[in-house]
């Protein structure tokens, strides 16, 4: 609940300090536009005359130097447009890489975790009914943030089976651990010692490879960074996907207590 709290908190605070430095450039710009305009006015009758005075002086020599400015205007114009297409693939690259990152750690996480839940299900006795209910809004969930990430991400035309086979890795990880699970079903005891350490051991290493993803992935860099929050309506819908993920954490919660 603080860690909610906090970030609400973050949240309207990034948006007040947004509107007083857009003030601030605003300002900033108005006052050099006005000191341009003063400068201009009081300068111009004399710009004026010795623009006039150069143009008749450069009239001369414009038609010996006009073949060498305009090749001098063609290279400068190619250089920019290299420059601008070089500084567009670097961000490209850029934003590709940040994405299949966090969809890498988002995945692993996920078939970990689930890989353990398989495994509970196969050797669940009485409380079977109620775990795969639970088991089934959770792997739900999981897989709809998972695949979202996954049909987000920018893939590239030498990279366009890796989706399918991050997409066939998540579908098969929970059926493959129940298998598994049912093969060792008579000869696992799931409340020995050694069962629960390794059980716990990696259930907490699941749980901390999803907390993270979701405040550094979701929540910062999804809330504060993603185009999808910028515009007019930015705060309102920042606000509205706030509510939604608290209330799929709520609904979580609950369900935890059955879990």
């Amino acid at each position: 609940m603080s860690l909610f709290a906090l970030f609400f908190v973050e949240i309207v605070t990034h948006n007040y300090a947004s509107k007083a430095v857009e003030k601030i450039r605003e300002a900033e710009e108005l006052s050099l536009d006005e000191k341009d305009n003063r400068k201009d006015a009081a300068y111009f009758d004399e710009e004026k005359a010795v623009k006039e005075t150069e143009d008749v002086l450069e009239l001369s020599h414009n038609s010996d130097a006009g073949s060498n400015s305009i090749k001098d205007i063609d290279g400068t114009a190619q250089q920019d447009c290299c420059k601008l297409q070089e500084v567009s693939k670097n961000r490209a690259e850029e934003k590709y890489l940040n994405q299949m990152i966090s969809v890498s750690i988002l995945e692993f996480g996920i078939v970990f975790h689930s890989v353990f839940i398989g495994l509970s299900l196969a050797v669940a006795g009485d409380e079977f009914k109620t775990l795969f209910v639970v088991l089934i809004f959770c792997q739900m969930f999981g897989r709809l943030g998972l695949g979202t990430r996954i049909a987000e991400t920018d893939w590239p035309r030498n990279r366009k089976y890796t989706p399918w086979l991050f997409a066939l890795a998540f579908t098969l990880c929970t059926p493959v651990a129940v298998a598994v699970g049912l093969g060792v079903r008579h000869s696992f005891a799931p409340f020995s010692r050694g069962a629960l350490l390794v059980n716990g051991i990696c259930d907490a290493i699941s749980s901390g490879i999803l907390i993270y993803t979701g405040v550094a992935d979701l929540m910062a860099h999804g809330f504060f960074y993603s185009d999808s929050f910028k515009g007019t309506d930015s705060f309102k819908l920042k606000l509205y996907a706030y509510f939604i993920m608290c209330l799929g954490a709520g609904i979580m919660a609950l369900i935890g207590k059955w879990a």
